[in-house]
């Protein structure tokens, strides 16, 4: 089967470090490539790892923190031609930009959706129509979905690099993901302060109001308790994860899934999240972490972590969440879609 997978403009395929649609669109090429696909990735040029078994087509390249719609057009650019000069058996998009241009040439497209599938941010899901297949990535979110979706299947990681540590110092608490006040940095910081543990902050700061919330809400509070190492990736991020007492994971808003939950969890790190996302379908409460409601509660569950079971978060995330059983979900989704005359599958989850 010849599959085309459709990165962002925004950040390498890997990413180097900050990027969880661009670490998913890579996890799920390797994981097609290992089950004989002919893979081709549409993704800018980066300086990550590669894989001889997956073919790249580069594209330009931007900066979320400097957005240019010029980038975005130069990408559309490139899917358009790539998929004029040759004939995929499916599309795999995750960016939005396919959907159409493959519906006008009958090549069968599945978007997964990185995004809330209701309200206003919903609506570019509800404009497909009929011309795409749709993945939610949690349950929870299906459930919001305010459009038929084919399937619900779990973003992908590599638990073979994200391991446990040996011996985890487990002497800090961990907030990983971006500097912005929907992700809850503050509250973590919050969490950590009441109980009296210290906090690494490990965050891409790179847009203004990611540079203004960090000024205004975070650099105040930094010292001996609270720490921030700026963004981090590869072997760096691994370790980070799996040497923390746990996760914090104190969203605002409503996440699709939540991938560094799966990543703490395979590092047989607890995860002490809201219940947001996948959380509920990720964390088992009381064994591989806690779902809680506030920052009261975070702090509280703190003073549980020695109640877990860290082994059985490991088991979870190989279990739903490695990037082979991603793909392979994904692979039954496209063979369905080859078998029914190349039209959409559109049925409910």
């Amino acid at each position: 089967m010849k599959v085309l997978v459709v990165s962002t403009p925004w950040y390498p395929s890997p990413p180097r470090a900050y990027g969880g649609v661009e670490l998913v669109t890579w996890n799920l090429s390797r994981g097609l490539a290992g089950l004989g696909c002919e893979v081709t990735l549409l993704a800018p040029a980066g300086e990550g790892e590669d894989d001889a078994r997956i073919r790249r087509v580069r594209c330009a390249g931007g900066d979320l923190a400097r957005p240019d719609p010029r980038v975005e057009t130069s990408h559309l650019s490139s899917l358009s031609g790539l998929l004029e000069r040759e004939r995929f058996d499916v599309v795999s998009d995750h960016t939005l930009a396919g959907a159409r241009l493959a519906a006008d040439l009958g090549v069968p497209c599945v978007v997964t959706a990185h995004r809330e599938l209701h309200g206003p941010v919903g609506a570019p899901y509800r404009n497909l129509g009929d011309t795409a297949a749709l993945v939610a990535v949690s349950g929870r979110q299906a459930a919001a979905a305010e459009v038929p979706v084919a399937r619900v299947i779990p973003h992908g990681i590599d638990t073979d690099r994200l391991r446990p540590a040996r011996s985890p110092s487990r002497d800090y608490l961990l907030f990983l993901g971006s500097m912005n006040e929907n992700k809850g940095v503050d509250l973590a910081v919050q969490a950590a302060l009441a109980a009296r543990r210290r906090l690494v902050i490990a965050a891409k700061c790179a847009e203004p109001r990611e540079i203004a919330y960090f000024e205004s809400r975070i650099r105040p509070h930094l010292g001996d308790e609270v720490s921030f190492v700026g963004e981090v990736g590869g072997t760096a991020k691994a370790d980070l994860i799996a040497n923390a007492a746990a996760l914090l994971f104190p969203t605002r808003w409503e996440e699709a899934f939540g991938l560094v939950i799966a990543e703490a969890l395979s590092c047989a790190t607890p995860v002490i999240s809201f219940d947001v996302g996948a959380a509920r379908e990720a964390v088992d409460h009381g064994r591989s972490g806690y779902i809680v409601d506030d920052v009261e509660e975070m702090a509280a569950a703190v003073e549980w972590l020695d109640r877990l079971d860290p082994a059985h978060g490991r088991m979870v995330a190989r279990m739903r969440f490695d990037y082979r059983v991603m793909a392979r979900t994904y692979s039954e989704l496209f063979r369905e879609l080859a078998a029914e005359d190349q039209s959409p599958l559109r049925r409910e989850a």
